[in-house]
């Protein structure tokens, strides 16, 4: 069934890390975060796991996972589509950042703010299902106006760059905000010339009257 979860204030949800588990797990529904809060989850090995859509409509969600033995994946969230409305979605983690199961499923981010980093050699921010290929529209941004869209292969962000289709599968880090930057406004310069004035005729010399 579905989750909703409205965030009050600052939380915080912590699976036992001494055992393989994953911080909030969905087994069959969608999973909506709303609310003006903060959430923070530590797991590890997977932080948010949901077998259908997540949707953040507002609040500050920050997922931290670790891999405890080499033989594990952790991952930061998995899902079958994910919509970003508002708020802001930070995900640490030592291998795989954001992994779409559904191959037909959509990465959507409208609004808010998008951070992803991934620690281990070799794994990338966005994980892709083997099924799919890279395309341009892979992470949605369409109806995000003023969007900046960055990638970086290190994983502290450093050199980033806009973010390239094609370079996806190397990408350790991205980051997809709201350029806050106002745009400069540009100002027509051209000189008017002024057209000449016509000259006034001469007004006729008054004729004189006749003596009475």
């Amino acid at each position: 069934s579905d989750l909703t979860i409205n965030l009050v204030g600052d939380n915080k949800i912590v699976n036992n890390k001494d055992i393989r588990g994953s911080g909030i797990f969905v087994f069959d529904g969608n999973l909506t975060i709303t609310g003006n809060g903060s959430l923070r989850v530590e797991a590890s090995f997977v932080g948010i796991n949901v077998n259908g859509t997540i949707t953040l409509e507002n609040g500050n969600v920050t997922v931290d996972t670790e891999t405890l033995f080499e033989s594990e994946f952790s991952l930061g969230i998995g899902f079958d589509s994910m919509l970003m409305k508002a708020g802001s979605l930070k995900v640490t983690t030592d291998m795989g950042g954001l992994a779409k199961l559904d191959p037909e499923g959509s990465i959507i981010v409208n609004g808010g703010r998008l951070e992803v980093a991934v620690n281990v050699e070799g794994t990338t921010a966005i994980e892709l299902n083997e099924e799919e290929d890279i395309v341009p529209s892979f992470i949605s941004t369409g109806h995000y106006e003023n969007v900046m869209r960055m990638g970086s292969v290190n994983s502290d962000g450093s050199d980033a760059d806009f973010m390239e289709s094609d370079k996806m599968d190397t990408y350790k880090y991205i980051c997809i905000y709201k350029n806050t930057a106002p745009r400069p406004s540009v100002t027509p310069t051209f000189t008017a010339t002024p057209s000449a004035s016509p000259i006034p005729s001469e007004s006729p010399e008054p004729s004189e009257s006749p003596t009475p």
